[in-house]
């Protein structure tokens, strides 16, 4: 399978998911290079829970903007600046 197959294939899988959560570890550089990458195929994040276990990790929880208006989610802006 292509690169570029591989790519769309994530891109529609991307459609059809509603609702992601996630637990990054790392430096606060790595987070947000992964919450970039979350936030270019159109989900924002609307909890974030640290981990006080661990203080290099943070679990997000993210909600595709296309199904915000059905769960009746209410914007308060673009949380995640865009990668450059």
């Amino acid at each position: 399978m292509s690169r570029d197959t591989k790519a769309r294939s994530l891109i529609i899988l991307l459609l059809f998911v509603i609702l992601i959560f996630i637990e990054i570890h790392g430096k606060p550089s790595v987070h947000l290079e992964m919450l970039q990458k979350i936030a270019k195929y159109g989900f924002r994040i609307f909890n974030v829970d640290e981990n006080l276990l661990c203080p290099h990790c943070c679990e997000y929880s993210m909600i595709n903007e296309l199904c915000m208006t059905q769960f009746e989610v209410v914007p308060l802006g673009i949380t995640i600046p865009q990668s450059q």
